[in-house]
């Protein structure tokens, strides 16, 4: 009877890491929302800087010098959260998001240059002042009871948070 209530909790064990692996925790959410952020300002900066007669792409430079901790430990969480699913290459896993995000926001900016530049006008002047400290307190207070995209779910009790 031992040896099945031990099996049992076992079983159970590794069925929550299994499907933890599937989720994010609040800060491995937080961290893709910011190189979400991130990524959607050089995409501005490469579409956008014909359009607003800016140097919208040496912001965009300058913004990650001046974020560069701020966005590596932010790329480190998810590098985490790959290791913790067991990614054989958890570096890789981040880049390929990344890519994926570049992409999918290149698309969206390809079918209205205009639009897309006037949509994220106010985030880019947020950011072209923002300072690290600033950066964190800003994905330090992404919601989590807000809908946005993201590539994983939040895990269980997590999406009752902030």
């Amino acid at each position: 009877m031992k040896c099945f209530a031990f099996i049992i909790i076992a079983f159970s064990l590794f069925s929550y890491s299994v499907s933890a692996a599937n989720c994010y925790t609040p800060e491995q959410y937080r961290a893709e929302q910011a190189l979400r952020f991130h990524t959607n300002l050089m995409v501005f900066g490469l579409y956008c800087k014909p359009i607003l007669r800016q140097d919208t792409y040496g912001a965009y430079q300058q913004f990650t010098n001046r974020n560069q901790n701020v966005v590596r430990g932010q790329e480190n969480q998810l590098i985490s959260y790959y290791k913790q699913a067991k990614s054989p290459a958890p570096e890789k896993a981040l880049h390929s998001l990344r890519t994926d995000l570049a992409n999918k926001t290149s698309l969206q900016a390809s079918q209205s240059i205009v639009t897309f530049c006037r949509n994220y006008t106010v985030a880019y002047n947020k950011a072209k002042a923002m300072k690290p400290v600033e950066f964190q307190h800003w994905i330090e207070q992404i919601s989590l009871k807000v809908p946005r995209p993201t590539s994983r779910t939040l895990c269980g009790a997590a999406q009752k948070g902030k």
